[in-house]
């Protein structure tokens, strides 16, 4: 291989170039070459390169032919960087980039120079810059250029990359085919998407710029395309709520990623109210002023229309009435859409004068002012008028004139009738429920006077006040009439306003409305006069009228003032007496009344003449008789309007028992505003103070005392008395064990004299308290040897005093609890007792003994006591036994019975026990509780299960014979029951026998006329259960009369209504004759035969099978017809 010469260069780094094929080069590497080297001679030597700026970094950037490359440039320097200018670089100034300055990229940056500031540590400074790249028709490779940033002599760069687009990468857009809803789903616009679709994949991303623009429509059949009208086909992107789709942006693109043959956007379709054209377009397309990034945009397939198919319906055209208006003024007549046209919605118009129901005359409505009588112009213009496209309401407003004018030129209110219709063509809307509608112009001439007066027929205003009355609601009227007759009627509108009257106290009145006739004929309208007997001033309220009908004067409007004259004569008035509870603590107000027979107008002011003790006592040192304060107040005001005064006095509570205490109080009357009272007029007032603390009593806390101890009498005495007492003391035995005097107890000596005095104020415990001196008497409890339950006795203290002055009777029981050692006797049980089986009685016996101090008792003991099994079992040997013995006072044995069961079983002398629980009452106690009962067997024999023979008559009524085997000596019964019983629980027992001493038995003969059950029981057990059955066996009789067979047939079993069947003989078969039931006597028939019949005859009666009865036949009988 042949090289190339080379240059030595200076120490340092050079970046080494590989040369290959025509425009494809790489930067390998930056070797460090040291002079004098020599390299081969496809490497050629750059320049040398200046040091990078400290911190500054340029990152790579690519953009496809005829895009914008974005460098990202970052400073992390901690100061300012000065000032940083940019520059770029490509093939001409640097041989190892490949695109050409001005050719395939600007030269020119999007910034020039910058100045980064300094930044926090750790934090980051950047900038963007660009470099536009060119589009041009060679097919090329990648390409190289540089952006490069020079402050002073550093310079770091960042190389760009210019892909070259694929030649063979067309491109479509396409969107849906069919018109999309306008329709918003859950608050959500609707949207359409448009997709981008390639041949092939790229590297990189391919980017197609899109934008949103008016269809190409032709549907005016004209050459070329419509100029656009977005009142029909074309949709628009305009006006906010009215606009059928949100445009998009400027910038808008549709992006491939790389690798990918598909990318898309969307379009936000708006859901408008108006109503449009069934289907409005507008396309979305590849933007012509900006370039395709990495593919080329098929002509044919770069544009896709979209349709919008509209959800609103067509709107519906209605009129409303318009305010009424004083003539010259303008009426206006609402338009109202259900919903907005795009296209705006004409409607014809017509007026015409109109009464508007009889409230007002008919105008004159003409399109222009003729000067004269024209009353309303509705001008040719409006007649056809136009609701504007996206409006929802518009106004009809037609001019009205003051025709005619002078003096005498009222015409009363006139009215005008509007009525909308659809155009003859072009309708855009269709009309609704109301398509006419009203108004009422009134006349700015003299008006009409109105009388308002309390009674009928008013002829001025002068008549408007209302007697009061004294006794209650009355229905009273206010009378309302023109003053002359009207051009027209005219509507009053009412309500009430207060004035010194009020609603709903001295008047009762609700607002309304009336219609004044154009006759001057009177109207009325209703209100509630509340009389009273209070003398009071004239009171007054307004009647407020307004009137809609431009006929009444203004001055018959507004606020009409009425008055309510007073008609009471002035109150008389008295006092009462008051009871109030005085309270424990504080003060409580006896409230003292003054009280007048009716409410007057003013104040009315009494004075207090007296305040006086009765009873009560006023500011006393006396214990208990401080019972209330005198008001420093002498005067007691009852308000205007109010019927009662009162003069409080305060009552002092206490905790302190006294009777019910009074006070008087003395009123005197002002001079004027009452009338004179009668002579039995209260002008004093009795207090009485009622008393609410309980009397004293005393609480006692003696309990319980052992035998041998005391009691003495003492106590606390709760609460205090205004007023001394003197207290004793009675003693004897309590409701429950009462204890005995002399034997229990011993009272003392001065018990019967012995008195406490108490005087006011003292309480307390009698021992204790300092305000007692006393030596309470003592009760002696006796000891005995006696056991007995605890005992009470009962200490009741009772006031003595003379003249009882109040205290509660106090009572305590006292409980004696008996010596511990006096116990209740002790129960021992024999602890061996023998029975023999036979006796069919085991008797136990227990006695008792006293084991304490006591030598007697009053107590009853009670001993529980039960049984059980041993080698006998209850049920089979004995049965159980379980109770309580009750032992009373003075007796010291009992006995236990126990009933034994005599089995037929041959077996060996068995035993049970018999046993003793806890004992009452307490103290008393068990010594021995257990014995054991031998219970002597007597059977000596093996028993034999028990047979069962009957034996009854064949046919009838007879008796039926019981027999059998049993046991040797062992007892039979015979149990049995007439049918339909079976079961043995519905048998009884009807005879006993004893076995032979061979084992049998034999019942004698018990007669049955109806079928029965037996089974018979010994002590080895029972037989099963036998029946007999009875068979008819009836007697028959015949005899005959003249051409007659008479019969005659008893039951054997006889009994009623059994169905009897008469039979005679033919050849070898028996037929039917005739059949009926039998009564108590039997049956009896008749039947015609010819004479001279020979018969031969029997009888069937039927059976029960229930009652054990089989059907039976007679005999038969031969017999001639005479």
């Amino acid at each position: 291989m042949r090289h190339r010469p080379i240059q030595a260069a200076p120490r340092e780094r050079v970046p080494i170039a590989l040369w290959g094929s025509t425009r494809i080069r790489q930067v390998l590497a930056s070797v460090a070459v040291s002079a004098a080297a020599l390299v081969p001679a496809t490497f050629v030597a750059s320049p040398a390169s200046a040091a990078a700026i400290p911190n500054l970094t340029i990152s790579p950037a690519g953009v496809w032919e005829g895009g914008t490359a974005s460098f990202t440039v970052t400073y992390t320097g901690t100061t300012s960087s000065g000032a940083v200018t940019f520059d770029t670089a490509g093939s001409a100034e640097n041989s190892n980039l490949t695109a050409t300055k001005g050719t395939d990229f600007t030269g020119t940056p999007s910034v020039a120079s910058y100045t980064f500031p300094g930044t926090a540590a750790g934090g980051t400074n950047s900038i963007t810059v660009t470099v536009d790249t060119t589009a041009d028709a060679s097919a090329e490779s990648d390409e190289t250029f540089q952006l490069t940033a020079t402050a002073g002599s550093n310079t770091s760069t960042g190389t760009g990359t210019i892909w070259e687009p694929d030649p063979n990468n067309e491109i479509t857009l396409a969107g849906p085919s069919a018109a999309v809803p306008e329709t918003a789903v859950g608050g959500n616009q609707p949207t359409v998407t448009i997709t981008a679709t390639s041949t092939n994949p790229q590297d990189h991303d391919v980017v197609i710029p899109v934008r949103t623009a008016n269809a190409v429509l032709d549907l005016d059949n004209t050459p070329g395309p419509d100029t656009p009208n977005f009142t029909t086909a074309w949709a628009t992107p305009s006006g906010n709520a009215n606009r059928d789709y949100t445009a998009l942006p400027a910038d808008a693109v549709i992006t491939i990623p790389a690798n990918q043959t598909s990318g898309s956007t969307t379009v936000t379709l708006w859901d408008d109210t108006s109503d449009e054209n069934d289907t409005q377009y507008f396309n979305v397309e590849q933007d012509p002023d900006r370039a395709t990034l990495g593919g080329a945009v098929v002509s044919a397939q770069s544009a896709v229309r979209i349709g919008i198919k509209d959800d609103d319906a067509l709107p519906v055209a209605t009129i409303a009435d318009a305010t009424s208006v004083v003539e010259g003024n303008r009426l206006v007549f609402p338009l109202n859409l259900t919903n907005p046209s795009e296209k705006g919605v004409p409607l014809d118009v017509t007026a015409a004068g109109d009464t508007v129901g009889g409230t007002a005359g008919a105008a004159k409505v003409d399109p222009t002012d003729d000067g004269t009588d024209t009353d309303v112009i509705l001008t040719t213009a409006q007649a056809h008028t136009t609701i504007p496209k996206y409006a929802s309401t518009s106004n009809l407003s037609l001019t009205t004139t003051t025709n005619p004018t002078g003096p005498n030129a009222f015409e009363g209110p006139e009215g005008v009738k509007v009525t909308i219709a659809e155009p003859v063509s072009g309708a855009t809307s269709k009309l609704g429920a109301k398509t006419t509608a009203t108004g009422i112009v009134t006349d700015v001439g003299q008006m009409k006077t109105v009388y308002y007066g309390v009674t009928s027929g008013p002829t001025n205003n002068t008549d408007r006040a209302f007697i009061e009355g004294s006794n209650g609601p009355v229905e009273r009227n206010i009378f309302v009439k023109f003053d002359t007759p009207a051009p027209q009627a005219a509507v009053l509108n009412y309500t009430f306003a207060d004035g010194t009257a009020k609603n709903g106290e001295d008047f009762t009145a609700t607002g309304g409305s009336v219609t004044l006739p154009k006759d001057a004929t009177e109207v009325k309208i209703p209100i509630t006069i509340n009389g009273d007997r209070t003398a009071e001033p004239n009171e007054d309220f307004n009647l407020v009228v307004t009137s809609p009908s431009g006929v009444v004067d203004e001055a018959f409007l507004g606020e009409q003032r009425f008055t309510i004259t007073d008609d009471d004569a002035a109150p008389t008035w008295t006092t009462e007496d008051i009871k109030v509870q005085e309270g424990n603590t504080g003060t409580t107000l006896a409230r003292v009344p003054i009280r007048l027979s009716a409410a007057a107008p003013a104040d009315l002011t009494f004075t207090v003449a007296s305040v006086a003790d009765a009873g009560a006592e006023d500011n006393t040192t006396t214990y208990g008789s401080n019972d209330y304060d005198t008001p420093t107040a002498t005067t007691v005001t009852v308000k205007a309007g109010e019927t009662v005064g009162y003069y409080d006095v305060p009552v002092n509570g206490d905790d302190i028992y006294e009777r019910d205490e009074a006070f008087t109080v003395t009123f005197t009357p002002p001079i004027s505003g009452l009338t004179p009272s009668p002579a039995t007029t209260r002008t004093q007032s009795r207090v009485t103070i009622g008393n609410d603390d309980a009397m004293p009593k005393m609480q006692f806390s003696q309990g319980t005392v052992a035998e041998g101890g005391s009691i003495p009498i003492t106590g606390t005495i709760v609460g205090t008395s205004q007023y001394p007492y003197d207290l004793g003391v009675t003693v004897g035995g309590g409701a429950t064990n009462p204890a005995t005097a002399g034997a229990d107890y011993q009272l003392p000596d001065n018990l019967a004299n012995w008195t406490l005095h108490v005087r006011p104020g003292e309480y307390g415990d009698l021992a204790g308290s300092p305000f007692f001196i006393t030596n309470p008497p003592v009760i002696s409890v006796l000891n005995d040897t006696i056991d007995e339950p605890t005992e009470t006795l009962d200490m009741t203290v009772n006031e003595t005093s003379s003249i009882l002055t109040g205290f509660a009777t106090s009572a305590t029981t006292v409980k004696i609890a008996d010596d511990p050692l006096d116990l209740p006797p002790a129960a021992t049980i024999q602890a061996e007792v023998t029975a023999d089986e036979v006796d069919g009685t085991a008797t136990v016996p227990v006695s008792m003994t006293f084991t304490g101090d006591a030598t007697s008792t009053v107590q009853t003991v009670t001993i529980p006591y039960y049984t059980a099994d041993g080698t006998a079992k209850v049920g089979q040997d004995y049965k159980l036994a379980k109770g309580t013995l009750s032992i009373p006072p003075g007796t010291m044995n009992a006995v236990i019975k126990v009933p034994l069961i005599n089995d037929p079983n041959v077996e060996p002398d068995e035993f049970f026990s018999v046993r003793l629980g806890t004992p009452q009452p307490l103290g008393a106690s068990v010594i021995n509780g257990d014995s054991t009962v031998t219970i002597k067997s007597d059977d000596t024999t093996v028993p034999v299960a028990p047979t069962l023979t009957l034996t009854g008559p064949s046919r009838g009524a007879g008796s039926v014979t019981a027999s059998g085997k049993a046991t040797a000596g062992t007892t039979v019964t015979l149990y049995g029951a007439a049918l339909p019983t079976t079961a043995k629980t519905g048998m009884k027992a009807v005879a006993t026998t004893t076995a032979t001493s061979s084992g049998t038995y034999k019942f004698s003969p018990r007669a049955i006329s109806t079928g029965w059950a037996f089974y018979v029981k010994t002590s080895a057990g029972s037989t099963s259960v036998k029946t007999v059955r009875l068979t008819q066996s009836p007697s028959l009789s015949v005899s005959t009369s003249k051409g007659k067979l008479a019969v005659t047939v008893i039951g054997n079993p006889k009994a009623s209504g059994q169905t009897v069947t008469i039979q005679r003989k033919s050849g070898n078969s028996w037929v039917k004759v005739g059949s009926g039931k039998t009564t108590s006597t039997g049956f009896k028939g008749s039947w015609s035969f010819r004479s001279g019949t020979k018969l031969t005859v029997r009888a069937l009666v039927s059976g029960n099978t229930s009652t054990g009865i089989n059907a039976g036949y007679s005999a038969s009988k031969s017999i001639t017809i005479k």
